[in-house]
C-alpha cells in the first residue's frame, strides 16, 4: 500500500486541498485513492491525538514513547483501504509536522519554531509502513508571509493579545527556514519521495493550485471538479486590534462577528521594522525563496 502525505505545512492553502479532495473523494477512490480525510474520518482524529500529545512531550524535552500507538492506527487504515479496493491512501493533514507557533507558546516553549518536532513526528507517524512506498507533499512560503499567517491565526483562537512585534518576540525567526526543515523530514523518512512546492503558486487561482498538487502526489487532476471553496485569510489590522482585546477580556463569543466580515487588503498587518532585516537575513537563499523566484512572472 502506497501512503501519499500531504504535511502542510500550516497557513499554506492547506484547507483549499483539504475541501477538493473531501469533494472528490470519490473520483479519488476510482483512482484507487483512498483519501482518509473523508472516508474514515475518526482514523485522521486518531492520528491528531497522538500527534498532538507526542509534540507536547516533545516541546517538554522528553523522548517521545515509542511509536504512540500509530503502528496499530496504520494497520486499520491499510485495511480499510484494501477493502475499499485503494491501492494508495491520502492523507493530507497541516498538524502532522509540528504544532502551531501559538500553541508551541502556551507549552511553554521559550522560542517558537517552525515545526521543531518535525523528524520525531514524521517517524512516529509513518510507524508501520515502508518509507519506500511513501510520496511527501510539503507547502513552502515566504517566511514574512508565514509569520503574518501564524500570527492570524493565534488572533483567530484568541489564543493572543500581543501586538505583532510581541508575538515575534517569542519566536526563533533563523530557526524558520524551509530547508533545515525539509532536511529534517528526509532524515526521518530517507527513503520516501519528497517534494515541495510554493504556496506563491495560488496566485494562479485554485484549480491550477489543487491540480498541481493532486500531480504532485501521482494522482490524476483530470477528473477533478476544483472549486475556490473556503479558505482561512489572515485578519486585517482593525480586526487584529479587535481580536486582541476580546483575548484579553476572553471575550471568545464575539469573535465570530469580527471574522465574519472579510479582511480589508488596504489593511494589512505591517511587519515590524525591527525584524526586517533578521527575517530578510532569514530568507535569504532558503528554500521558500528559491522556489517563489523560480514561478513564472503571471505566478508571482
Amino acid at each position: 500500500m502506497r501512503f501519499l502525505y500531504h504535511l502542510g505545512v500550516h497557513k499554506t492553502g492547506t484547507t483549499l486541498l483539504q475541501n477538493n479532495f473531501a469533494a472528490n473523494a470519490g473520483a479519488l477512490l476510482d483512482q484507487g485513492v483512498y483519501y482518509l480525510n473523508a472516508l474514515w474520518p475518526d482514523g485522521l482524529r486518531r492520528i491528531r491525538r497522538r500527534l498532538r500529545r507526542g509534540q507536547y512531550i516533545h516541546a517538554h524535552g522528553d523522548v517521545l514513547p515509542g511509536d504512540n500507538g500509530m503502528g496499530q492506527v496504520n494497520g486499520r487504515i491499510v485495511r480499510r483501504a484494501v477493502a475499499a479496493g485503494a491501492r494508495a491512501v491520502l492523507i493530507s493533514e497541516e498538524n502532522l509536522l509540528g504544532a502551531t507557533m501559538h500553541r508551541q507558546m502556551s507549552w511553554g516553549k521559550a522560542r517558537a519554531q517552525l515545526c521543531p518536532a518535525a523528524e520525531v513526528c514524521a517517524q512516529v507517524l509513518t510507524a508501520g509502513l515502508k518509507t519506500a512506498d511513501m510520496k511527501v507533499l510539503i507547502y513552502t512560503r515566504s517566511l514574512d508571509g508565514l509569520l503574518r499567517g501564524f500570527y492570524s491565526e493565534a488572533l483567530r483562537d484568541l489564543a493572543t493579545d500581543r501586538g505583532f512585534a510581541e508575538f515575534l518576540e517569542q519566536v526563533d525567526i533563523p530557526a524558520c527556514r524551509f530547508d533545515a526543515l525539509l532536511r529534517r523530514v528526509r532524515s526521518a523518512l530517507p527513503e520516501a519521495e519528497v517534494s515541495v512546492r510554493a504556496f506563491e503558486e495560488i496566485r494562479n487561482g485554485a484549480d491550477g493550485f489543487v491540480r498541481g498538487a493532486a500531480a504532485e502526489l501521482g494522482i490524476d487532476p483530470a477528473p477533478l471538479a476544483v472549486s475556490p471553496g473556503r479558505v482561512h485569510a489572515g485578519v486585517d489590522r482593525d480586526q487584529a486590534e479587535e481580536l486582541r482585546q476580546l483575548a484579553a477580556r476572553k471575550a471568545r463569543y464575539r469573535a465570530s462577528r469580527v471574522l465574519a466580515r472579510p479582511a480589508n487588503p488596504n489593511l494589512p498587518i505591517e511587519l515590524p521594522e525591527q525584524y526586517r532585516a533578521q527575517i530578510d537575513q532569514t530568507m535569504r537563499g532558503d528554500l521558500s525563496e528559491t522556489l517563489i523566484r523560480g514561478l513564472s512572472p503571471t505566478g508571482c
